[in-house]
């Protein structure tokens, strides 16, 4: 990836509303690597794709080499960082959430990454990250639906 669409483990602790205690530090530093990815921007995404449609801002799901959509680490940064964009634009006033893929919304998390958690505590990441979505979703004033 080029150094300038890196994003550092702090910014992602920030988005997804990590506190980094110091016992925690290595464990966490870990998986934050993992989340070293492209910002979204939308020549960028390679698990969604995000555009508008005159004041409705689009978030289309198209999980690569996979049959349904699934949720992993890119997956996401990148929907986190497409709800930021479509929020933030004063011009966009509501968000529509869709599947690129017939017959499936999402599977849901991907399994390798919930097995790959060794300890509570990175299990706990992982599940602070997932909610970090919803509680974007939640306390944004724009109606976001689902299609």
């Amino acid at each position: 990836l080029k150094a300038s669409y890196l994003v550092s483990e702090r910014r992602m602790a920030t988005i997804f509303g990590l506190t980094i205690a110091a016992t925690a530090r290595s464990t966490l530093s870990k998986k934050l690597q993992l989340l070293r990815l492209c910002s979204a921007n939308v020549s960028t995404l390679t698990t969604m794709n995000s555009y508008r449609d005159n004041e409705i801002g689009i978030i289309k799901f198209h999980t690569p080499d996979s049959k349904e959509n699934i949720m992993d680490t890119k997956f996401m940064v990148e929907f986190y960082d497409c709800l930021n964009k479509f929020t933030q634009d004063d011009s966009v006033k509501g968000i529509v959430v869709m599947s690129g893929k017939s017959g499936s919304f999402i599977a849901g998390a991907d399994a390798k990454i919930i097995a790959s958690c060794h300890s509570v505590a990175e299990a706990t990441a992982l599940s602070l990250k997932c909610q970090a979505i919803m509680n974007r979703i939640h306390s944004n004033y724009k109606p976001v639906v689902a299609a």
